[in-house]
Order: structure tokens, then C-alpha cells, then sequence
């Protein structure tokens, strides 16, 4: 990739990242979660780039909560899910937040079923709202 080859990791990191999504849409998981953790090693080279990266780190970890759902690893969606809520993350939808954080907490709670069905309602309001 150009931008790697420059040395441009946060446009490297945003390339992957596009990558992903488009890889999630074509239904090949295994090309999404490589270009999603691409992208996150990428924008974790600096913490120059990292300030200015974190606002986008949602395009990489949204293909990852769906991989891992989709793959039955309800513990690894949940854990990149957190990712989403962290402050310094990009603001979600009220609505969004609320659904993230109710599936957190019913895995919290040792409610698996309930998370993984909150966490399913959550990608389903994420892409009505055009987040995802």
C-alpha cells in the first residue's frame, strides 16, 4: 500500500480499515480482521498518531465486534466492543451507547445469552444509524 510504503501510518491505518469493511461485505471475515488489526498496529506506531487516530478507531473495531460474533466468540466481541465505549473514543449515539453498554453488562453479569442478543441488537441499530 502506498501509504505504507510513504510511511503514512494513520493514512495507511484508515486504508486497512476501509479494507475491512469492504471485506466484511464480501463476507470474508478473515481478510476483515486482518485489516482491522492492521489498522490498529498501524495508528499504534506514535502516540502522535494515536491522538489524532483514536477518533477513527471505531472503522477498525466495529468489523471486529461483528467477526467475532459471527464467529461464536462472544468474549472477543464483547472485548472490542468495550474498546467502543472508552472515553477517548469517538461519541456513539445515545441510543448505541446504551445497547453497547446493557450487552457489556449482562456479560458482566454471567448472562451470555442476554449479551450476545444485546450485542446483536446493537450492530443492528449501529447499522440504522449508519455507524456501521
Amino acid at each position: 500500500m502506498a501509504a505504507e510504503i510513504a510511511k503514512m501510518p494513520e493514512y495507511a491505518g484508515a486504508a486497512r480499515a476501509n479494507l475491512a469493511w469492504v471485506a466484511l461485505s464480501k463476507g470474508d471475515t478473515a481478510q476483515a480482521r486482518e485489516h482491522s488489526l492492521a489498522a490498529i498496529e498501524l495508528w499504534n506506531q506514535s502516540p502522535g498518531i494515536q491522538a489524532a487516530a483514536t477518533v477513527y478507531y471505531w472503522t477498525a473495531i466495529w468489523p471486529l465486534v461483528r467477526v467475532h460474533l459471527e464467529e461464536g466468540d462472544l468474549a472477543g466481541a464483547i472485548t472490542f466492543a468495550r474498546q467502543l465505549l472508552e472515553p477517548h473514543r469517538k461519541g456513539l449515539p445515545a441510543d448505541l451507547t446504551t445497547a453497547l453498554t446493557g450487552a457489556i453488562d449482562a456479560w458482566d453479569a454471567n448472562y451470555p445469552e442476554v449479551a450476545q442478543g444485546g450485542l446483536l441488537s446493537a450492530v443492528a441499530l449501529a447499522e440504522t444509524l449508519g455507524e456501521f
